[in-house]
């Protein structure tokens, strides 16, 4: 179980030595009523204390002393007074000790004029006679109890009460000691002007990563050789995506023998739209040889025949 604790002070202290508290927090008494004449009061070390409070970092709560035969909205007029200007970082609380004919309906109407006035609902700091004689749903379904149980170790349940958040303590040298049941965090969202701190964003996956598209290696094409019984043939290859073109030199057949001559045919591969120099000397070349052996075998059918 987490805990924080603190010291209650007032004026019975005196001149509280403030440095010498290491604690994160402290709570001080700031008004109430004298029981006899009813006149409202000021604690005299209020100013004191709370100006060393915040010297030293301490988180301010500051309460009231409750009377019931005060009117409630005028006690709660009078404590707003004395805890002003309010400042970000205080907390607050009702101190409940003597009983009334209406007791829990003049702490309601007490606390809910408080947040009224400042969007704090005070702790409410109440003795087990007190807490246990009366029905408090009211009140604890709004603020937090700080329970006064000086006799029971913090580590246990104070019997008999509901769910409270801070405990009174033994008293050691003079000063009340108690102890809040919670985080740092959780203490400071009972202050005025509190604003819960944003959520740290959730963390995000590591991407994995894509993995490289395998290409497959380009076609080479290794260019035919003409064989030694087609001499005849001028054939060009390129590489992949080419487009074959075939030039048929028709047949040139003798008049007298009746022998069918060779047939010459001549192969051009032009890639698409890109034909590079080479391709085209051969293929300009291979014209060039087709057209030679047509005269050639011209010339021989003509000797023949003029025979």
């Amino acid at each position: 179980m987490n805990m924080i604790p603190f010291h209650d002070i007032s004026y019975a202290q005196g001149a509280y030595n403030m440095a010498a508290n290491t604690d994160p927090m402290v709570m001080m008494k700031a008004s109430g009523f004298y029981t006899g004449s009813l006149q409202p009061y000021i604690d005299s070390q209020l100013d004191r204390n709370y100006a060393l409070a915040k010297q030293y970092s301490k988180i301010p709560f500051m309460y009231h002393f409750f009377v019931p035969a005060v009117a409630a909205e005028t006690q709660a007029a009078w404590f707003l007074k004395c805890v002003s200007p309010l400042a970000v970082g205080d907390g607050y609380a009702l101190d409940v000790e003597i009983d009334g004919p209406n007791l829990v309906q003049d702490v309601l109407i007490f606390v809910t004029r408080h947040h009224a006035n400042t969007g704090c609902w005070p702790w409410v700091y109440i003795d087990r006679y007190l807490r246990q004689k009366y029905n408090w749903s009211a009140v604890f379904a709004l603020c937090s109890e700080w329970i006064a149980a000086p006799d029971v170790s913090y580590d246990a349940v104070v019997p008999g009460v509901g769910v409270y958040v801070a405990q009174q303590g033994p008293i050691v040298n003079g000063v009340d000691t108690d102890e809040y049941f919670g985080t740092l965090e959780s203490l400071k969202s009972y202050t005025y002007g509190y604003v819960k701190p944003a959520a740290a964003p959730a963390p995000q996956p590591v991407p994995t990563p894509t993995p490289e598209p395998t290409v497959a290696p380009g076609t080479v094409v290794t260019p035919s050789q003409p064989s030694s019984n087609s001499t005849n043939t001028n054939t060009t290859t390129t590489s992949t995506n080419t487009q074959t073109h075939q030039i048929n030199t028709p047949p040139v057949t003798t008049q007298d023998s009746g022998t069918q001559a060779s047939t010459s045919y001549t192969t051009i591969s032009v890639g698409n739209l890109k034909q590079n120099s080479s391709n085209q000397t051969t293929t300009q070349t291979g014209g060039w040889l087709a057209k030679l052996w047509r005269f050639i075998l011209w010339l021989i059918t003509f000797g023949k025949v003029k025979k």
